[in-house]
């Protein structure tokens, strides 16, 4: 549905010139949940109001259907936008903000009354259509703003960090709701965050943006599992890196050796030989009875954090590398919590991931 080819944005000329987006370039498919993701000042705002037609790119195209939209004003583009403060008009009630739109299009009274009750019924706000904004929660205002903006049914809902002002447990449960809103509706939801829970637990695909660049376009599992390079290994999900170097290469596999730690065969992989950036995720990493396997480690327990389902240790190696992992916790296996104590560890030849490295 949408391409953006090559999209470049530059402000200002000179030595004071600033590029915030740099030859972006990928397609959004019809009916896709698809996010932008990164750390604030990666480009992924700018990114959203290039698409929505406030912003002109200094070079490249956006292209709509096949059709080029780039010089498009925002009013002629079927696009609708959910801002991060709502934008809600305070004097109006719920019905009066969600008509708006439809009214200032011109459309009939009739069309409209029972448009606005289509979109109340959707986001489950009809009982509060003649409530005033002001007397609404954070949420209920939320919903307000998304059936303002599904009521001239877009083809595409931009949602610029929406849920970065409710506290966790209504974040959580909206995440949930955009996800059903966007299948029952069949709306292209393109979402701006920073917040990589959020990303994962919503979108079809995330884009993941640092500098104004894509470094990876993929679905949530294949960004957790296959991250392109380091940036995005540390930005989604939590993440142990390790100098290492690719020895050599056989029928067996590539072997790897990590300074400090050992050797070990990475079963039906070929890498060119050198040095490389190793990945290991925290929960990947067993303990106790369960390290029997791979790479076996010891080290000192540094610190141990109780999260509910898990518990978060560091642990620091001889050489003085630390380790962070992520032990379920059991009734039947407590994680060790003595800082001091000494900690078996093993990592499993297929949790090792090689990744570029990028981040500076």
């Amino acid at each position: 549905m949408i391409e953006l080819r090559n999209i470049r944005k530059t402000y200002g000329s000179g030595a004071s010139a600033f590029t915030a987006l740099h030859e972006v370039d990928f397609e959004i498919s019809e009916n896709e949940f698809f996010t932008l993701l990164g750390p604030s000042g990666c480009g992924k705002t700018t990114l959203l109001r290039v698409i929505a037609g406030f912003e002109t790119p200094t070079a490249g195209a956006v292209l709509l259907g096949g059709e080029e939209i780039s010089l498009l004003p925002p009013n002629k583009r079927p696009v609708n936008t959910v801002f991060q403060n709502y934008a809600l008009f305070p004097h109006m009630t719920v019905a009066g903000n969600v008509a708006f739109g439809l009214e200032s299009l011109g459309k009939p009274k009739d069309e409209v009354r029972a448009r606005v009750e289509e979109m109340l019924e959707l986001v489950q706000m009809l009982h509060l259509r003649d409530r005033p904004i002001a007397a609404l929660s954070g949420g209920q205002q939320q919903r307000v703003a998304l059936a303002r903006a599904l009521a001239p049914n877009p083809r595409i809902l931009l949602l610029d960090e929406p849920l970065s002002a409710l506290d966790l447990k209504l974040r959580k449960e909206m995440q949930v709701e955009l996800k059903r809103l966007q299948h029952e509706t069949g709306i292209t939801f393109i979402f701006v965050t920073h917040d990589q829970e959020e990303a994962m637990a919503m979108s079809d695909r995330i884009a993941v943006m640092k500098g104004g660049r894509v470094h990876q376009i993929a679905s949530p599992k294949a960004l957790y599992d296959r991250p392109a390079d380091d940036f995005v290994a540390s930005f989604v999900g939590e993440s142990n890196f390790f100098p290492a170097r690719i020895m050599s290469n056989s029928d067996q596999g590539a072997v790897l050796s990590i300074p400090g730690l050992g050797e070990v065969t990475l079963k039906g992989e070929t890498h060119d030989t050198g040095d490389v950036t190793a990945l290991v995720r925290p929960e990947h990493i067993r303990t106790g009875d369960s390290a029997t396997s791979g790479l076996i480690l010891e080290g000192r327990l540094e610190n141990a954090m109780f999260l509910g389902i898990a518990t978060l240790a560091t642990v620091r190696m001889a050489h003085g590398q630390e380790i962070s992992l992520r032990i379920r916790n059991t009734h039947d296996a407590p994680p060790p919590t003595e800082v001091g104590s000494t900690i078996t560890m093993s990592i499993p030849p297929k949790a090792i991931r090689l990744v570029r490295a990028v981040s500076a």
